[in-house]
């Protein structure tokens, strides 16, 4: 490992860490949000909590191995990331192309929602695809992944049915498209699409995404790397 590429690894790994914990620090600090179970009940949380572990450990992975220890993360840790980036890649781009166009240019007139759903995403995309040089994207791989959505999805659904209610008791579900309630599980009509078609289009998402990255890592490894350590 070269000077150069260790220093911009730990640079971009420490650039996230450190955005992460300001994001964080933002909204406890001025109350933004009351930090109770059910903030750690979206998406958007866990999935930055995700990347936070992730990236905390491949940097102490890159320092190791630049002092000359050989410290190879774990398959399943990698595989663990894998999901991560896949999840934060869903998150800042549902944000940035769906939810920003549709209700307004004010979603990004806070600083922890651009952390978040902006500079968050694009710095661990650019991490993976740029430090990753230990292990190749296999389609197993991103099969693998779905455990992370199917739990999630799972997880939300059995909250809700036990009573858990979001939004101050309005909301059966976290998220609209979610909500079996208003848009029931199988129906389509009414400017409705139920709960079902939706997890099937998030789970079609996380494959997909997956193989852009499986893609991605192939041209970049051609065209830069030779090997993969």
């Amino acid at each position: 490992m070269s000077k150069k590429f260790f220093i911009y690894s730990v640079v971009l790994k420490s650039l996230i860490i450190g955005f992460l914990i300001s994001g964080f620090t933002v909204i406890l600090v001025n109350g933004i949000v009351n930090m109770d179970f059910s903030t750690f009940t979206y998406f958007t949380i866990i999935s930055n909590i995700f990347t936070f572990i992730t990236t905390i450990f491949f940097l102490i992975c890159t320092i190791k191995r630049y002092k000359g220890f050989y410290l190879r993360p774990n398959k399943v840790f990698f595989i663990f990331r894998f999901f991560s980036l896949i999840a934060i890649t869903i998150t800042g781009f549902i944000f940035d192309f769906l939810i920003v166009p549709i209700g307004g240019i004010e979603y990004l007139m806070s600083y922890q929602s651009v952390c978040f759903h902006v500079i968050i995403p694009v710095l661990a995309i650019l991490d993976f695809l740029t430090c990753n040089r230990t292990y190749k994207i296999k389609v197993s791989y991103i099969f693998l992944a779905l455990i992370y959505p199917v739990i999630y999805l799972c997880f939300e659904m059995a909250l809700s049915y036990s009573g858990f209610r979001w939004d101050n008791g309005a909301s059966v579900a976290p998220y609209p498209f979610l909500d079996y309630k208003t848009n029931t599980w199988f129906n389509i009509g009414d400017g409705k699409i139920g709960v079902l078609y939706w997890i099937f289009v998030l789970i079609a998402i996380f494959i997909g995404v997956g193989f852009l990255y499986k893609l991605f890592q192939f041209l970049i490894k051609r065209r830069y790397l030779n090997t993969f350590d």
